[in-house]
This record gives C-alpha cells, sequence and structure tokens, in this order.
C-alpha cells in the first residue's frame, strides 16, 4: 500500500513538473515580445482589414485545454464603404480585450471564443446606400461548396464603457449606444442571448424620425437577432428607459423609414413627467 501510495506522489510530482516546465517553455514561446508581431502579421493577412494591436500575451493554464489571451490596445480599420480608396473607417477599437479560444473549433473552419470580454471598446457598423457594409472583413471562400469561415462567442462583458454606431444608409436607419456595462451569454432555456444591458445614452432615428433622443435605456432578458441586425426577438425582458420600468415580449424588425413592431410593452406606475421625457419626440 505504501508503495502504490509512493507511486501515485511520484507520478502526480511528475506530471505536476512536466505541465510547470512545458508552461514556461510556451510562455518563453509566446511572450508578448514574440507573439505580438505574429498577431498582428497575420491578422493582416486574414482579414480584409488593417489590424494593430500594441501588446497580445497568452495565458496557457488559465482555462486549460481552452486558451486566454490578452490584447491591448488594438484598432482595426476597415475600407471606407463610399469606395474612397485614400479614406479608411475604424469598425472596432479597444483598451483591453480578454478572449477564450477553443483551439479545435479552428480545424473546422468555425472560430469560437468562449469569453470575451472589452474594456473602453468602441464599434462602427456603417453600411452604404449600395449595400456595402464595413463589417464584411472575412474573405469569402474560393470554394463554393464551402461554407467559409464563422465564429461565434459565449459569453460578452463590457466594462468601462462601449461605445456602439449603427449608421445603415441603405434602410436610413441610425443606432447609437453608450454602454456602462454589459453581459451577455448564451442563453440555455431559449435560443438567442441572455442579455443584460446598462446603457446611459440611446439615440434611434428611422428616416426622418427620431424615436430615441439620448435616452437611458437598461434591459435584463432574453434577445435573439439575425446576421444583419434588423429583425429582433425581445423575450421576457425587463428594466427601464429612462426611468420608465416596463416588461417586454415583442418582435421588432426594421425596414427602410420604418419599424415594425408586434407583441407586448406593458409599463408600470410611473410618473408623468418622466413618460413624457421618455416618449419619443414625435409622439409630442
Amino acid at each position: 500500500m505504501k508503495k502504490l501510495l509512493r507511486l501515485v506522489i511520484i507520478i502526480l510530482i511528475t506530471v505536476t513538473l512536466l505541465l510547470l516546465m512545458g508552461s514556461a517553455l510556451v510562455v518563453f514561446i509566446l511572450s508578448p515580445s514574440r507573439l505580438t508581431p505574429l498577431v498582428n502579421k497575420y491578422a493582416n493577412q486574414f482579414l480584409n482589414a488593417y489590424v494593430h494591436v500594441e501588446e497580445v500575451s497568452v495565458q496557457p493554464l488559465k482555462n486549460f485545454p481552452h486558451i486566454s489571451l490578452i490584447l491591448k490596445n488594438g484598432i482595426l480599420l476597415v475600407p471606407d464603404a463610399e469606395q474612397d480608396t485614400d479614406k479608411t473607417d475604424t469598425l472596432v477599437a479597444f483598451r483591453q480585450l480578454r478572449a477564450v479560444l477553443q483551439p479545435v473549433s479552428l480545424l473546422k473552419n468555425h472560430l469560437h471564443l468562449s469569453r470575451l470580454s472589452l474594456e473602453k471598446a468602441t464599434v462602427r457598423l456603417y453600411k452604404n446606400k449600395d449595400g456595402i457594409a464595413n463589417w464584411a472583413i472575412f474573405p469569402e471562400s474560393e470554394d463554393t461548396l464551402s461554407s467559409g469561415f464563422s465564429f461565434s462567442i459565449g459569453r460578452l462583458t463590457v466594462r468601462d464603457t462601449l461605445h456602439v454606431t449603427f449608421d445603415n444608409r441603405e434602410d436610413s436607419l441610425f443606432f447609437q449606444t453608450n454602454i456602462g456595462n454589459m453581459a451577455v451569454r448564451t442563453s440555455r432555456r431559449h435560443s438567442g442571448y441572455h442579455t443584460r444591458i446598462d446603457s446611459y445614452s440611446n439615440t434611434l432615428i428611422t428616416g426622418k424620425t427620431r424615436f430615441l433622443d439620448h435616452i437611458p435605456f437598461l434591459i435584463n432578458g432574453n434577445i435573439t437577432f439575425d446576421s444583419n441586425f434588423d429583425k429582433f426577438l425581445f423575450t421576457d425582458c425587463q428594466g427601464t428607459l429612462d426611468e420608465v420600468p416596463y416588461y417586454l415580449n415583442m418582435s421588432l424588425e426594421m425596414h427602410p423609414d420604418s419599424l415594425e413592431l408586434h407583441g407586448t410593452l406593458r409599463l408600470d406606475t410611473v410618473l408623468v413627467t418622466r413618460l413624457l421625457h421618455a416618449c419619443p419626440p414625435f409622439l409630442l
């Protein structure tokens, strides 16, 4: 019994030492000074965009067997959607990005991030009148039988503000939001994502109609949307719209110059002055 116990202890110590040595070797090989230029080089080769990250570091054991990456002070520039060759658009910029990557998914031509965390970030989505979008950064596959490259996110969190602008000139739609904190994760009970967003300013303009004008908005519930961001389904959502409590079960579809809504919106008891302040300007 003692020999067996001693053997188990020796095996455990040996495996631990090997893991530590392997981790030290990986950290040395993939040190920020070595890894950062590689990430910048291959990201620029793979994407239809200019990518620059100030520092990239890897943590091989933190979420083993997945890979943890930390990117600092990154920017992603894309060609101008108006096809002006002398100009570029900033698609994404951030102070820090933390990601947990599943390497096995890459073998299936798919990038899955178990977790993605953004800090002090800006996102600008733009589509011109001809339907050309600045977020089409993944090259199309030459193989017509291939489905191309895809990606998914299990959990997304935001800290210390996220500024998002969606400017769709094709459908005359403009939406801008400034988010203080956000947590989005894949829902286990529904399709889509369980979402909690605390935003302190929201502006929504469709055609010439201004539906929201710098209104704070808190939402907690399940949200499903399509890849073009023009169809949304809100399930068991609740929160506040400029201090007006609400409960929402609704589908929202964006059309040129209009919004199509179907479902239920219930407002809780609220002061008339607060309700008037939250109402779209065109209704007043």
